[in-house]
């Protein structure tokens, strides 16, 4: 279920073209519309005294609209899980809603509701999510897996507002930070065929999405990494 606030209103009216809303939002504001169509008042406010009087206190005020007018109570919120939805529209708006205005954005072709009816909108959502329910668990994302270069983007978002990734150890996670591509480094993990997890030199290409060991002189991709911290600085001869 997807919710809209009155910010996200404000926007919209402000701003329609490029603050477009997505076929969900879309459907809770009908929702919100019509429930405030069918809605009963609770009472009838005397426009000059305000009071409000029910039916049977005041019979008729239903009626005399120069003198009452209707009163109803506030809706209550929805009671909605953040699984983080809100979120990646905004971003995914953000990201690529001027782009693709072509495709009928605003329309929700691109963002619809809960189940997206673009291809590459739904990919995203599926990254996104697995991502984000890793980090928040304190899980790592399998990195012997490609992952979308702007999901990486949003992983290095969400986790530039924790806490420090680095441990007392020196180990820096790989679910809260990558290193830079095709640095150097120390990794913890296993490569493919080890049956157990070990320290090694290794690397990230950034643009295969992979993690690679450095084994004498051999490189093969690894199958598992889970931490990493850079190299150790080479000793420094002493001047004389």
């Amino acid at each position: 279920m997807t919710t809209i606030t009155k910010e996200r209103i404000e926007l919209f009216i402000k701003s329609p073209l490029e603050n477009g809303l997505t076929r969900g939002e879309q459907m809770e504001l009908a929702r919100i519309a019509l429930a405030s169509l069918e809605a009963e008042p609770i009472g009838y406010m005397n426009r000059f005294t305000g009071r409000v009087f029910s039916l049977d206190e005041q019979p008729g005020a239903d009626t005399d609209t120069d003198v009452y007018e209707p009163v109803y109570a506030a809706p209550p919120a929805p009671v909605v899980p953040d699984d983080g939805r809100a979120e990646f529209e905004a971003w995914m708006l953000k990201k690529w809603g001027r782009e693709r205005q072509e495709y009928d954005f605003a329309l929700g072709k691109f963002l619809h509701g809960e189940n997206y009816a673009d291809s590459y909108t739904r990919h995203m959502w599926k990254a996104w999510t697995e991502s984000r329910a890793a980090m928040l668990q304190g899980k790592y994302r399998d990195l012997s897996q490609p992952v979308d270069p702007q999901i990486s983007e949003y992983e290095k978002i969400m986790l530039q507002a924790g806490n420090s990734p680095v441990t007392q150890d020196g180990w820096i996670s790989c679910s809260e930070r990558m290193p830079n591509d095709k640095d150097y480094v120390w990794c913890w993990g296993k490569s493919y065929g080890w049956t157990e997890c070990d320290t090694f030199e290794g690397y990230y290409d950034w643009s295969r999405n992979k993690w690679w060991a450095v084994t004498d002189d051999v490189e093969e991709p690894a199958s598992k990494v889970t931490h990493w911290m850079p190299l150790p600085e080479p000793p420094q001869q002493e001047v004389k």
